[in-house]
């Protein structure tokens, strides 16, 4: 009655179907109630953790002019998250290029 997707009214035929299952087999309807009641709390706890556990994106910029700074504002307002990166490393500056004397290949 809880999980499936229906009508208000297929809900509340349902909902007195259980009571009627339930003094007939002699349990009280307070427990089918607080039963309920759980079921509608933890389904909405989850449904809550599920909302929090929203993944952001990261976007990365590299930083070589001021614009960068302006359009990266644009993104606060976002739930995607900026990072930057340098264009220039201190690998790139310190790695020796190789250099090939014979063009052929081989």
């Amino acid at each position: 009655m809880i999980t499936l997707p229906a009508t208000e009214r297929s809900k509340q035929e349902e909902w007195r179907t259980i009571l009627a299952i339930t003094e007939n087999n002699g349990y009280s309807t307070d427990m089918i109630h607080n039963l309920k009641t759980k079921i509608i709390s933890r389904k909405q706890k989850q449904n809550q953790q599920q909302e929090n556990k929203i993944r952001k994106k990261w976007v990365a910029f590299t930083h070589f002019s001021p614009l960068i700074r302006r359009v990266t504002n644009l993104f606060k307002q976002t739930n995607l998250k900026v990072a930057f990166r340098a264009v220039n490393t201190i690998q790139q500056q310190l790695s020796d290029k190789q250099i090939y004397n014979d063009p052929s290949g081989i």
